[in-house]
């Protein structure tokens, strides 16, 4: 019995951390929202970069004189700098604001989910499909 109840307690904390990001009110739960969605994002985005690399990873390219797939690693390195940098000047924009994190975090999952698109697009669509996405 005394196991049991242990056990219990110990998945006490996880219930307490679980939240409802709709009815999220407090400055602390926001900023954590807001981070669980740019973390969604930055996996939606490294998905679509592995589907990307793969897509030209047996590909012809470098056998006809290009280097795609190396170009296309040394642009994502520098996206990602610029991303971070962009998204770390914005929080110090708003460094006298407890909206700063918020404002970090929306920035991120904008850029990360506009590159997400961005791949999609220029890498793994046809160039006469028709654009579906928003």
């Amino acid at each position: 019995m005394l196991k049991l109840l242990v056990s219990l307690l110990a998945l006490l904390p996880a219930a307490c951390l679980a939240m409802d990001c709709d009815k999220a009110m407090t400055t602390p739960d926001i900023n954590e929202c807001a981070y669980k969605d740019y973390q969604k994002a930055d996996l939606a985005l490294n998905e679509m970069y592995k589907r990307v690399l793969d897509a030209f990873k047996s590909s012809q390219d470098e056998a006809n004189g290009y280097s795609t797939r190396a170009d296309l690693v040394e642009a994502q390195r520098a996206w990602v700098k610029f991303r971070d940098a962009n998204c770390n000047a914005v929080y110090d924009r708003w460094q006298q604001g407890t909206i700063r994190g918020l404002m970090r975090n929306a920035c991120l999952k904008e850029l990360t989910e506009q590159r997400t698109k961005q791949l999609d697009q220029q890498f793994l669509r046809s160039p006469d499909a028709p654009d579906n996405g928003p």
